[in-house]
């Protein structure tokens, strides 16, 4: 990953019919079809690009919670219009580790956290 993390699928091998399988941390293996392990590295690395904007949005406001790819920002009232531009500007921005990943992001306020 980015950050020098790994995904650890020990002992990953595929068998005579190209199915996936590794043995997984109790030591028991465990099969994984192939649109699942790269869902895992996708999700891995969205990860982190949200966790890199993230650090930059909560050096101007409070990022009280993130759930998957949003980020839920604590902002006075008054700066509603600001924030919201400097949000969705710093979501759009690709990561330093991947600077042509096309990112686009929506936004919206609300007095409490609703979906």
């Amino acid at each position: 990953m980015p950050n020098g993390t790994v995904m650890n699928y020990h002992n990953l091998h595929a068998d005579e019919n190209d199915d996936l399988s590794y043995n997984g941390p109790n030591g028991m293996t465990k099969r994984i079809y192939s649109s699942l392990f790269y869902e895992n590295i996708i999700q891995a690395l969205a990860r982190h690009v949200i966790a890199e904007q993230m650090v930059v949005v909560a050096r101007k406001y409070d990022v009280v919670l993130s759930v998957h790819d949003e980020l839920i920002v604590s902002v006075p009232f008054e700066e509603i219009d600001s924030a919201t531009e400097f949000v969705l500007k710093t979501m759009r921005t690709s990561p330093t580790w991947c600077h042509d990943l096309p990112l686009d992001a929506e936004a919206d306020w609300d007095i409490c956290y609703s979906k």
